[in-house]
């Protein structure tokens, strides 16, 4: 499958598992009193694990069976991505006047930042053996 092709399928499998994160996080926070900091941990881990099984189908087409290996290096695949999603936010509203104001750019500019390195390490790193 081309890079470009398993980018698309990447991003939108990216969608799916950003749905599932937010309907956890507000299930558990309005249904169940959760404070938003404690069930961000249930609900970022049903969107990794949910997003390992359908990338692994859908993005990268692996056909090996899955190991805890391989998700312990997808999860902290995602970790990282989820830390420079948020180190780029934080310094762009720090550093930018503009953006500081219009929140909603310095979020997505984060979100490219994660999604790109995200991406770049499944396809280049875990799944290049798969391709």
């Amino acid at each position: 499958m081309s890079m470009v092709r398993s980018l698309l399928r990447f991003s939108a499998v990216g969608i799916v598992g950003f749905l599932l994160d937010a309907g956890v996080l507000t299930y558990l926070t309005s249904h169940w009193g959760w404070e938003p900091w404690i069930a961000r941990v249930p609900s970022f881990a049903t969107a990794v694990c949910a997003t390992w099984l359908l990338n692994r189908r859908y993005s990268f087409a692996v056909n090996t069976p899955r190991s805890w290996s391989e998700g312990t290096k997808y999860s902290a695949i995602q970790v990282i991505g989820a830390l420079i999603n948020f180190v780029i936010f934080v310094l762009l509203i720090a550093h930018s006047s503009l953006l500081g104001n219009t929140l909603i750019v310095a979020l997505a500019i984060g979100a490219c930042g994660g999604l790109a390195f995200n991406f770049l390490a499944t396809y280049l790193w875990l799944y290049r053996a798969a391709r």
